[in-house]
């Protein structure tokens, strides 16, 4: 009988042991940020904000900040709790924030709070941070969770630049030609040709001569 009990008093002990030992051990709630390691300028991506041990949780507000240098915030889409609770949120002066809230209690053990579409602007190489934290400490139903970080670096190929010709200070030298040019050729009407030099002078002095016979012929006849 003494046995029995001993051996009772043992198995109790061992399990109020396992019990301490298992919650010791157990998962708290954590954040986490799910988001492309790389993008390309104009580029649209999503980001996800989620709770992870969130069984248990009745209320919390999240905000979500981010470098603005290099992600535009384009919107978000809250976590659908349907009859079990809402979840409302949006654009907010700092960022974005997601405020949950159960009817009674989450049951599930990981969450979705948010996903926040961004569009990608900034330069190559740079990288735009994302952070996820309580807002304010207003959580209740779990313990507070640390925050969370993730990031998103630029990539993409540099635009190939050429130098443009520069303009010469010097003036541009004139164009020449060892052609001779073209004389314009001589027009004459139908049915007449242009007479040479020589025929000319031969014509004049002849009708010289007729006239100066003419002349003489009629000083004979006046006398």
């Amino acid at each position: 009988m003494k046995l029995a009990k001993k051996v009772l008093v043992f198995v109790v002990a061992l399990a109020l042991m396992s019990t301490v030992a298992a919650t010791a051990f157990a998962a708290g709630a954590s954040l986490s940020i799910s988001a492309p390691a790389t993008a390309k300028v104009g580029d649209t991506i999503e980001v996800s904000v989620t709770l992870n041990g969130a069984k248990g949780l009745t209320s919390g507000v999240f905000l979500i900040t981010w470098d603005k240098a290099v992600l535009d915030y384009q919107g978000q889409k809250n976590a659908v709790l349907g009859e079990e609770g809402s979840a409302i949120g949006g654009e907010a002066e700092g960022g974005a924030t997601v405020a949950i809230n159960y009817y009674e209690a989450a049951t599930v053990d990981s969450l979705t709070l948010t996903t926040v579409t961004f569009k990608v602007i900034g330069d190559i190489g740079d990288k735009g941070a994302l952070n996820v934290a309580v807002f304010d400490n207003d959580i209740d139903g779990v313990d507070e969770p640390a925050a969370a970080a993730g990031s998103v670096t630029i990539v993409g190929e540099e635009p190939v630049v050429t130098d443009a010709p520069q303009p010469s200070d010097e003036p541009a030298e004139p164009t020449t030609s060892n052609d001779e040019p073209t004389k314009p050729a001589a027009t004459t009407k139908p049915g007449t040709s242009v007479p040479k030099t020589g025929d000319a002078g031969v014509a004049v002095a002849a009708a010289l001569v007729v006239l100066a016979g003419a002349a003489f012929v009629a000083s004979k006849k006046t006398k």
